[in-house]
């Protein structure tokens, strides 16, 4: 059965009132007593038949034109945003993986060429090395050959020395 036909009949026009007068009554137990109480009291004084219409005026409505929420819309709103929520969660811990991923693997690209840069700069100080050890020796060769001949030089000059200066010891 709807309200509000517009039929002529008495029974229409008398529910008619009668829903007017619950909506007045509504309202003003609205402004005193909780929904819970409301929705209380409606379901148990009013028959069956008219239970549907009670408790669907049973929530407040708000002055000022806003809509209002029931709790299955919230637990809605609730699940979306807590499945929007988990789902930003992954997406954005796949993807600092795959960025933590990539710079592992640009670091362990960089150790690599470091690696073959300070083993060509390793082989080629060990060349110089190997050069400069080379002259070292031909250096000391000479260096021997030199003090052989200071030597030498010195026993000729302590020779000269005895004949020029003779001692009084020999």
């Amino acid at each position: 059965m709807t309200i509000g036909d517009g039929g002529a009949d008495g029974a229409n026009l008398e529910m008619r009132a009668t829903v007017r007068l619950t909506l007045r009554a509504q309202s003003r137990l609205l402004q005193t007593r909780s929904v819970d109480e409301l929705a209380h009291t409606t379901s148990a004084s009013r028959p069956a038949r008219h239970q549907r219409h009670t408790l669907a005026f049973a929530s407040p409505r708000p002055q000022n034109g806003a809509m209002t929420v029931n709790d299955a819309q919230i637990w809605t709103v609730i699940g979306v945003l807590a499945a929007a929520f988990a789902g930003t969660i992954a997406v954005t811990t796949q993807l600092m993986l795959k960025a933590f991923a990539a710079q592992v693997g640009g670091i362990g690209v960089k150790v690599d060429a470091l690696r073959d840069e300070m083993v060509l700069r390793f082989e080629q100080v060990d060349h110089r090395m190997s050069r400069v050890e080379g002259q070292m020796d031909r250096f000391e060769s000479r260096l021997g050959g030199l003090e052989s001949r200071f030597d030498a030089l010195d026993r000729d000059v302590q020779a000269i020395a005895r004949r020029v200066f003779p001692t009084d010891q020999e």
